[in-house]
This record gives structure tokens, sequence and C-alpha cells, in this order.
């Protein structure tokens, strides 16, 4: 929570008591975007480099400065109220009471005030989202010709419990028909979200002309928010004519902008490669970017992705040798990198600590200026988050300091109750949405208890305990976490004296986590079972007892999917093209048991997950009971191909944007699905899980749904 609300609800109550004074006279709301002199005022005033290293409250207390400052002179323009809002909603809900309190007030006293009527439906947003859309529609009514509460209502009609694909893509609709070559980022959101081809193409060619006589380096680079919409509103089959027609629009940017900036510059690399050109015109770009900027964080992006190139990962995680080696020279090139690129304000600060073993031999000293380091990033985070925790594992991993361990994770859980509060709030949520909330909110908390636990067994504090005693004592509702569970129990019976117990409840959790020891980038990772052994020992326990032991452990009932859950949901139609063009249907699954992975070529965890993808493709691509597929979360289609190309994969990838936009909702990616023949969604984890055979456990659950699904055939058959 942030340490001085205080100051921060001043900003918010003197902005908009100036608010109110200057809006008096002027009836309408604010138009597309915002006037040029608003427009250069928030690039160049509330540019990001401005605010680095500084702490999450003082960054956000000043952007309410800045922002207070702009209200002055432009009263109804909504960008600034939507930052405010979005700064007391993310950053600390108390403040959010007093800024809906004082919206309202506005409101009464301009009942007939588009703006006063729009600003306090959006400050209602997420916790009242019913509300928020009769104020938006009332909005709407007394001034018709603004686009803003056409947003409003897509946003809130296009997830959760207002899902209404009808109304969103209507006032999709109203927006772009009063704004048609709009580049906000938000409103191409839905629009690329709703998926309406013709729209998109409309859209599309009115930013095409808005572009033409463009000069202006930051409004030239919506040329990337052009190229996405050209490729989503065309087939494959076009695209490599788009892709020629990137190209000349690059050529033509690089005349109209001679001595671009590094950002430019990374701009226009992006865009060739889009483009498909050629290594060696790549190269070029890049080699003129780390020559003109070689200390950037642009000119830093090149050289890593260089690097990863030629030095990759060894794939046998079991091959300590290999990995030693790759560490080793991963090191060595982050400290010439640190002293390089001290233009990257992140590498230059924390850079270091990625040249830390955090597992191996470290001395205290190190391991509390890592510490110290992990809880000053955390500080300078956008928004609070649980990194507090993260910093406090090292210490307790190395029995260092845990007094100060004990204050980051207490820091941690009024961050994470403070997170609950607002899950709790969003009125705009699905069942399902609550239920998954809940569950990974429920292991956050559930770990951070447990390295509290681990915290006062180290201090030596039992009585620390106590006010966690009963929620501890709570099973979880899904049964994913139940590991988790039996940790906390376990390191509670120590704290409280009772070895024995907490055996037995280690080896409850060994039976149900899905977290199996295993070799992992050359070390064999086994953190509960080291605990366990430890306790194994302290009680007298002998060598070859632990072995009887951990080997009849290791024999319960486990959760063989790991994280997979189980939706046994029907997966929506679908009408879905492939990168080659041809085009897929939910019904071409009939008859296989298919898994369906979801990526993206931004997606990190995705990129290190797809050589697996594409080894599970390679396994049984001849099969005709089983197949893989994948689906595609791009917004820009046309960056896919060479992506594939680069990487050498062959399996099938479906551009399903629109399609996956509307189905994940919060959910994060990468994510497998296993469907059944009959086209439910079976099983599905978000990301791997654990097994270190992933592929084979990947077949072996499609063959088993495959055959589950031939018995209820036959049974049915026979029956008839």
């Amino acid at each position: 929570m942030l340490t001085s609300p205080g100051r921060m609800l001043e900003f918010f109550v003197t902005l908009l008591a100036i608010s109110a004074a200057n809006a008096q006279s002027d009836k309408s709301l604010g138009g597309c975007e915002p006037p040029r002199e608003l427009r250069v005022a928030l690039r160049d005033q509330l540019d990001p480099k401005k605010f680095e290293g500084m702490k999450t409250y003082d960054r956000m207390a000043r952007r309410v400065e800045i922002i207070q400052a702009l209200t002055e002179k432009f009263p109804r323009e909504v960008f600034l109220a939507h930052d405010l809002i979005l700064y007391a909603w993310y950053g600390d809900l108390d403040l959010l009471p007093a800024a809906q309190q004082r919206f309202q007030e506005r409101e009464k006293a301009n009942p007939n005030d588009p703006v006063a009527i729009y600003w306090s439906g959006y400050s209602r947003f997420w916790d009242d989202a019913p509300e928020a859309i009769r104020k938006f529609k009332r909005a709407q009514e007394l001034s018709p010709d603004s686009p803003w509460p056409y947003l409003g209502l897509a946003e809130l009609y296009g997830r959760g419990k207002m899902l209404d694909l009808k109304a969103m893509s209507e006032n999709i609709a109203g927006f772009y028909n009063l704004c048609p070559s709009s580049i906000d980022p938000n409103a191409q959101r839905w629009l690329t979200t709703e998926g309406n081809q013709e729209r998109m193409a409309k859209v599309a060619s009115a930013i095409r002309a808005r572009l033409r006589d463009e000069t202006d380096p930051a409004n030239l680079q919506s040329y990337k928010t052009l190229w996405t919409l050209e490729f989503l509103s065309r087939p494959p089959i076009e695209y490599d004519a788009l892709r020629e027609r990137v190209f000349d629009d690059l050529k033509r940017l690089e005349t109209v902008v001679p001595a671009p900036s590094a950002e430019f510059q990374s701009f226009l690399i992006g865009g060739y490669k889009q483009s498909n050109a050629s290594a060696e015109t790549i190269r070029a770009k890049e080699d003129r970017l780390i020559k003109e900027f070689p200390k950037s964080g642009e000119a830093l992006g090149v050289v890593r992705e260089r690097w990863d190139r030629l030095h990759k990962e060894p794939e046998d995680q079991s091959d300590t040798a290999a990995w030693e080696r790759y560490n080793q020279q991963y090191r060595e090139a982050m400290k010439g990198w640190i002293q390089q690129f001290t233009d990257d304000y992140e590498l230059s600060h924390y850079g270091w600590k990625e040249s830390v073993d955090r597992d191996g031999a470290t001395s205290e000293k190190e391991v509390l200026a890592l510490f110290e380091s992990d809880v000053t990033e955390s500080e300078e985070a956008e928004y609070s988050s649980l990194r507090s925790a993260m910093a406090a594992q090292s210490l307790l991993k190395h029995n260092v300091r845990p007094e100060l361990a004990m204050a980051a994770l207490e820091k941690a859980r009024k961050l994470q109750a403070q997170e609950r509060i607002r899950d709790e709030r969003d009125t705009n949520r699905t069942a399902e949405d609550i239920a998954e909330a809940k569950g990974y909110l429920d292991i956050r908390e559930r770990s951070i208890v447990a390295g509290m636990l681990t915290a006062a067994r180290q201090l030596k504090r039992p009585e620390l305990a106590e006010k966690m005693r009963t929620e501890i004592g709570i099973p979880p509702t899904d049964s994913r976490f139940v590991w988790i569970y039996w940790v906390c129990r376990a390191r509670l019976a120590v704290l409280d004296g009772h070895n024995t117990d907490a055996l037995v409840y280690y080896q409850l959790a060994n039976q149900t986590t899905p977290l199996k020891p295993r070799m992992r980038r050359g070390k064999f990772w086994d953190e509960e079972g080291d605990e366990t052994r430890a306790l194994w020992k302290e009680t007298g326990g002998t060598d070859e007892a632990w072995q009887v032991w951990r080997k009849q452990s290791d024999t319960g009932q486990q959760i063989a999917e790991g994280f997979w859950t189980k939706p046994n949901q029907q997966l929506p139609d679908f009408t879905l093209t492939d990168t080659a063009g041809k085009t897929w249907r939910l019904k071409d699954l009939s008859g296989h048991s298919t898994l369906i992975n979801v990526w993206a070529t931004w997606c990190g965890p995705c990129q290190a997950e797809l050589p697996h993808v594409e080894e599970l493709y390679q396994m049984i691509k001849e099969r005709k009971d089983i197949q893989v597929l994948t689906f595609n979360l791009d917004e820009n289609p046309g960056l896919v191909q060479p992506f594939l190309k680069e990487h050498q994969f062959k399996f099938p990838v479906l551009l399903a944007h629109s399609y996956l936009s509307a189905m994940l909702g919060r959910s994060g990616i990468p994510q497998n699905w296993i469907i059944d023949p009959k086209g439910r969604r079976v099983s599905t984890v978000e990301g791997f899980g654990s097994e270190d055979d992933w592929e084979a456990s990947v077949v072996r659950q499609l063959e088993a749904v495959h055959k589950s699904s031939e018995v209820a055939v036959g049974a049915v058959a026979a029956q008839e």
C-alpha cells in the first residue's frame, strides 16, 4: 500500500475542484484525440525515462502533479481523468472512494454535463459495471458526437459478466464512425478483438491516408498499428504482397526521417523483419543502430538477441558440465553488457544480479546485496507487486538475516491483501473468472505464509506463527494447490516441536506436488525433499531408512498431470485460417484427440516452450488418432511467418487473435489444451507444468482421451 495516501488525496481533491470550476460553460466531451499541445505535453512530461529510479509512490505523485497542471489548461479532456482513476485502482484503493465521491459531487452539480457524467461513470468502471454502463449511455445521449462513451461501453461489454458481443460490436462501430483514423491503443485493442475484417480494412485505409503527409517520428511509428490492421483484414494468401508494401513504407520512412533516434531505428528494424527482408538487410540496420547508439537499450536488445542465437541453452537438463559452461559464458557476457549499455536503466542498476548464482555458494555480503537490490527494484515497480516476497527467498535459502525476510514477507502479505480486495471489487467477472483468480491468489498467499514459517523457525520464534495458525489449517478448494497446504502444515508442526507429524505432512506434500524432483539447468531441484531430509536426519533417521521412506512416499497417490485442470467445456465454434491459407473449423477436430498450444511471438515463456511443441508435432504428425495444432494470439499476424521461418517451426499455426481474446479473459499464456474427439476441452494448463518428459506425457494424455472416447462410443452402440 502506498505510504502517504493523504498527499495523493489532496491532489485528487484539488484537481477535481479545478476541473469543475473550469468546465461550466462548455458542454462537450473531448474529441477523438487530445489537442496537439496536450499530446506533446503528455509525451514529453510523462516520458517513462524521466521517472526511472523513483519509488512507486513518488512517481505516481509526480505524475498526478503533472496531470493536475494539465487539467487546469484542458479541463474537459477525458484522457487525464483516465490516468487518475487507473492510479487509484492499481496503486492504492484507499484513494478510490474519495475520487469517486468527488466525481459524483461534480455530476450532481452539473446533471446535464456529459463530461461530469462520463467521469463519474469511469470512476465506477470496475467496482460497479452496471452503473458505469448507465452513465456512459447517459453521456451518449447528451453528447452523441463524442466517441468516448462508445469506447467505454465496448470495453465493458467486451469481457466478463457483462459480455455482450453484439453490444460491443455496435459500440466499436460507433467509436470508429466518429474517429475513423483513430490510433488510440485501447480502441485498437477492441477493434482487433471484435475481428470485423471489413471495419479493420476501413480503419487501416483511413490511418494510411492520415500518415501520408506525417513527418513527426513519434507519430510515424503508428505505421506499426497500420500494418497490424492490414494483415488482420486480409487473407494469408495476400501476405506476400502486404510484406512488399511494408518494405516500400519503410524505404519512404527512412527518407522522411534521415537521422532516426535509437527508438525509431528499433521500430524500423521490427518493420524490416515483418517485411521478410533479407538477413543481410536486417543485420545492416542493426549494425547502424549499434554504431550510432552504442549505449542504448535498443542496441542491447540487438546484441542479446544475437548472443542468444549463437549460444543455445543445452537441451539436456541433466548435463551439468554443459550448463556450467553456458552459465559462465552468460555471466561474462552480462559483465560486458553492463559496462557497455549504460543508457539502459534496468541493466545498469540490476543486471549484475543475473551474474550471481543465487543457489550456489554465496557469501552473506552477496546475499544481503541481492536482497537490498531486489527490494529497491520492487519499490520502483509501476504498481505495487509481490517482488518483496521473492526478495526474501535468498535470505531464507541461505539463513541470512531472517528478520529482514520476515519484514519483506509481511509487506508482501499486505500487498497481496490489497490485490484480493481489488479482485473482489471487480464486478465485471464471470464465475469462472472469480474461481480462477481465487485459486491463484490462494497459492500466492500460502507461498508467502510458507516463507514466513521458515523465517519464524530460523528466528527461533514459534510465536510468530500464532496469527497464521487458523488459516494454515484451512485446505484449499483447488486440488492443484493442496501440496502447498501440506508444506505449511509441516512447517507449522516443526515450529510446534511435532517433528513426526511434520514428516507425515511432508510426505503428503510430496505425494500431491506437481513439482517433482528433477534435473533443471544442470542442477537437481528438490526443495521440499531437501527440507524433509534435513528433518529426517534431525530426528535420528538414517540414510538407508530415508531411501526406503522416500520410495514409499513416491508410490502414493500423486498428481500425474501436474497443474493440468479439467474444465470439461465445449470449445466455442471457430473458423480460422492457418499461415498456409487453410481454413480450419471446430468440426475438423472430430475423431482426433488434439493438443492445442496457445502462444504469441512476443511471449518469452512461449519461446521456451515451442521447441518442445515442435518435437511433439514431429513425433505424432503421421498419426490418425491424435494431432497437434497451435493457436497464435499475435495481434499482428504478419509477424508470425517470419518468426516461424527464423526458428524453423513446422507445426500448424492458426491465426486466432480475435477468437482467443474473447476466450482467454485475464488468463496468461502459454496455454495447452487437450481437446477430445467431440470438441470438448477436457484438460488445460498454463505453461508446461513440471514433467521432464513433457512430450511423452502429452502423448499419454491424448491417447487416454482418445481411448476413453472410443469406449464411450462403443458403450452407446452396445446399448442401441
